[in-house]
């Protein structure tokens, strides 16, 4: 009995389209061919699913440092709305427009601002109410001059450095092969499906029993014998893991521009965050697309992927950064008040937790969504299960899709919605550098001396 290898070789591409080939092109045959007789070997190539995940390897913001310098001169205050420094008003003037923190320093020497005792009009800014410079009393003991400008002015901050991130894509495709072969004289043939890199290999046969004589090796191959005239099929899963970086940093000055705020030289403690978060922000948003640019010009994944992946990596991201951001923004809220560091560090902590519980409920919600969805689209695939054949088949079948289309765009909403919760978790409980340390108790060296009685009263005077 002749026998006859007969080889098929794929070379799967990561993010190729499903296709279907003659293996009669791709095939090889043995130096010596026998009377058996094969029918052309098809070889049917899929891609299952691809993974994008991506990691900061390095990330520094834009430096912020405080100083002993007023962000105004004696005689004027921040304007807020202006971010612009102004003369302090006299009597009268609308004083509570202003943020509360900087309410002590609009008026003039020997003005307080006094707010109207009303609910009715509101202002945008938090603790900002209608009120107006009014003289300050005795008790009040409203100071004056460079007292009181050294004491109440707001601090300047000096901003340094640029905001860089370095950022790696990692891309995971996982792909199947089949090679399919008719056996027409031979006993016994063989099939076999190789894949760029193999996770795993099973094999089965159509109409005929077969085994697998071959396991899956570092390449994916499996090779099955069928025992009799039949089929003989090989499968093959592959997955590959391809890597990407991209570094890129964000200026002081671009940052200002992307803010709109380049005619202001000087900045407070508030304004000051706002760069070192935007900064923060703009940098991880050009690294990500600098990885994932070199990801799909390395053929990892296709322009539309990128997209995707750099959409859903923002919202992650940026949800963290925007989390961490406001934080700061509030402990330097308490700055401008003139708080002392405790009282910043508890504004800053308690606004995190704030975040982390907004999002931890919109990650619950969403997670009931989907929950839903999926029971909707489930009853709604029975139906038309039940529906096939008879009237109105058809439309339980386009009902049916409808459901599972939105169950798997509410899935989506609610893996996304858990990232970002996770991702502000993470600022609020950082993980630590390094483990914990131990503390043991050592046992004593020796062993305890016993005094014994005649010992103790011979001490005794």
């Amino acid at each position: 009995m002749f026998r006859f290898n007969t080889m098929a070789v794929l070379v799967l591409a990561l993010l190729s389209n499903a296709f279907v080939a003659d293996a009669m092109s791709l095939r090889k045959r043995s130096e010596k061919q026998g009377p058996v007789a094969l029918s052309a070997a098809m070889v049917l190539v899929s891609k299952v699913h691809d993974d994008i995940d991506y990691e900061v390897l390095k990330k520094s913001s834009i430096n912020k440092t405080s100083t002993s310098d007023c962000l105004c001169q004696l005689g004027s205050f921040w304007n807020w709305r202006i971010k612009a420094c102004v003369k302090q008003g006299a009597w009268g003037y609308e004083c509570g427009f202003f943020p509360a923190e900087h309410h002590k320093q609009v008026c003039q020497d020997g003005l307080k601002c006094v707010l109207l005792d009303q609910s009715r009009v509101k202002y945008s800014h938090p603790g900002a109410a209608p009120g107006s410079c009014q003289e300050c009393n005795k008790e009040d003991n409203c100071l004056v001059g460079e007292q009181r400008h050294a004491e109440n002015c707001l601090k300047e901050y000096l901003l340094s450095g640029s905001a860089c991130q370095t950022i790696r894509v990692t891309v995971i495709a996982t792909a199947s092969a089949t090679v399919t072969k008719k056996v027409t004289k031979s006993r016994t043939a063989s099939a076999t499906a190789t894949a760029t890199a193999s996770h795993d290999a099973t094999a089965t046969e159509g109409g005929q029993s077969a085994s697998v004589t071959k396991k899956a090796t570092a390449e994916g191959q499996a090779t099955v014998e069928a025992q009799a005239s039949g089929k003989a099929t090989a499968k093959a899963k592959a997955t590959e893991k391809g890597v990407a970086e991209g570094k890129a940093c964000v200026t002081v000055d671009e940052v200002k521009a992307l803010l709109k705020l380049e005619k202001v030289s000087r900045m407070g403690a508030v304004l000051s965050s706002r760069v070192v978060s935007r900064g923060d922000e703009e940098a991880f948003d050009k690294a990500y697309a600098k990885a994932l640019d070199a990801a799909h010009k390395a053929g990892l994944l296709n322009a539309g992927e990128a997209a995707k992946a750099l959409a859903a990596a923002e919202a992650r991201e940026h949800a963290a950064i925007e989390a961490e951001g406001k934080a700061n923004e509030a402990a330097a809220w308490q700055a401008e008040a003139g708080a002392k560091k405790e009282a910043q560090q508890k504004a800053k902590a308690d606004a995190l937790a704030k975040a982390e519980a907004a999002a931890t409920k919109e990650a619950s919600n969403a997670a009931k969504v989907a929950g839903q969805a999926a029971a909707d689209a489930a009853a709604a695939e029975d139906a038309a299960k039940g529906a096939k054949g008879q009237a109105g088949g058809d439309a339980a079948e386009e009902k049916a899709k409808a459901a599972r289309a939105a169950a798997d765009a509410a899935a989506k909403e609610a893996a996304e919605a858990k990232a970002r919760q996770q991702a502000i978790s993470d600022i609020v409980n950082p993980k630590p550098t390094q483990a914990p340390v131990a503390v043991t108790t050592a046992e004593p060296t020796n062993a305890p001396v016993k005094i014994t009685k005649d010992q103790m009263e011979a001490k005794l005077p």
